[in-house]
């Protein structure tokens, strides 16, 4: 199978990106680092199953969101563009 076009459908490479920081953390010596690399990890799995759904064509709450505030700001500041 292909890999997707847009990084943010493709489930493989955040779960790569999250083996990746799950090996660096392991790796390290100091708590707090091995603490920070756990939650990147932990972020980066939660991309790879977001991802999943968007691949499916699953709505994605979040984005979806994002999208309506981007909207919005976009709106708002034209209006204030055009009252200048």
């Amino acid at each position: 199978m292909a890999a997707p076009k847009n990084v943010l459908h493709d489930r493989r490479h955040w779960e790569l990106r999250a083996e990746e920081a799950r090996t660096a953390g392991e790796a390290m010596h100091d708590p707090e680092a091995r603490r920070i690399m756990a939650g990147i990890a932990r972020g980066y799995a939660r991309m790879a199953k977001r991802a999943a759904k968007l691949a499916n064509g699953e709505a994605d709450p979040f984005w979806a969101q994002l999208l309506a505030k981007v909207e919005q700001t976009v709106s708002r500041s034209r209006r204030n563009i055009t009252r200048k």
